[in-house]
């Protein structure tokens, strides 16, 4: 993968130097998606952009303030997006994410957000909310090492809220960066 600093515009900026704010490898690095042949890029510096598409996908509020996000684009597309906000230094913090497809995520991505939260925020827990009528994304939660907290029931319009936590000595992502 590749780094893109969007700067103000929306379009890729192929001939952009690499954000190097957030700690990870895909900043510099180039990819190729083995099973699709595909080109994707890590977008950084859009993070309105991408919290957008994020909230359209997910059918919520728009991201205003204290958030931070990125996502991958594939040939000029948005086809994932992370928001990390509820920051609470020293403490925790909230992921959400949302992709399009069925290759959307890599292990490059999980290693750049979870490096993100727990070393350059230094979060101790992540806090993960998802909603129970949401099936692929309750899977997706547990299937990357959240543990189910509690549920809150009638949470969320269509069902329960159901609490995912993921403390940094949890974290199988990071065990990759050392």
């Amino acid at each position: 993968m590749r780094g893109v600093d969007y700067g103000a515009s929306k379009q890729p900026n192929k001939g952009s130097r690499p954000y190097h704010g957030h700690p990870c490898r895909l900043c510099i690095q180039d990819q190729r998606d083995s099973r699709h042949n595909s080109v994707k890029e890590l977008v950084i510096g859009r993070k309105q952009y991408v919290a957008d598409w994020v909230s359209e996908q997910m059918g919520c509020s728009r991201w205003t303030s204290d958030f931070e996000a990125f996502g991958i684009v594939c040939y000029g597309v948005i086809v994932a997006g992370v928001v990390v906000d509820g920051y609470v230094k020293g403490a925790r913090c909230s992921v959400h994410c949302a992709g399009t497809g069925k290759y959307w995520l890599n292990r490059e991505l999980l290693q750049a957000v979870f490096r993100y939260v727990f070393v350059q925020l230094g979060c101790k827990v992540i806090v993960n909310p998802v909603s129970s009528s949401n099936a692929a994304s309750l899977r997706f939660t547990e299937h990357i090492g959240f543990t189910e907290v509690c549920r809150i029931e009638g949470g969320c319009p269509d069902g329960d809220l159901v609490i995912f936590k993921m403390p940094k000595a949890d974290c199988r992502w990071l065990e990759c960066l050392k």
